[in-house]
């Protein structure tokens, strides 16, 4: 992962980390494990708070569970869409969506 801020003073920061993704029933879970602070250059203070904040909880893993499923509405039809497989293949995150869409909301009326 990498940070750029080009406002207020240019920085840069490379993360490392280790993913895990699983579909657990109707949601998404995501894991970041392993995290490190590969490299910076910033402003002396910010590298500073960077390294410490990795020091102090960078090594925490942490878990992001989202809804696995969405609808969208495009003029009168909506439509669903549903992740129903997710993984982690050569640094790629791969989804497998399933889409449906509902009959119009208002059928044409015949003349």
């Amino acid at each position: 992962v990498y940070a750029f801020q080009e406002r207020g003073g240019c920085s840069y920061f490379r993360v490392g980390v280790r993913a895990e993704v699983a579909l657990e029933g109707d949601r998404v879970r995501v894991t970041a494990l392993d995290r490190t602070l590969e490299a910076s250059a910033a402003n002396p203070l910010l590298e500073f708070g960077a390294w410490a904040k990795f020091f102090v909880a960078g090594w925490v893993d942490r878990t992001k569970r989202v809804a696995a499923h969405t609808q969208v509405k495009i003029g009168n039809r909506v439509l669903e869409t549903r992740v129903v497989g997710i993984s982690i293949v050569d640094h790629e995150v791969r989804v497998a969506l399933q889409l449906a869409a509902n009959a119009p909301s208002s059928a044409p009326r015949d003349r």
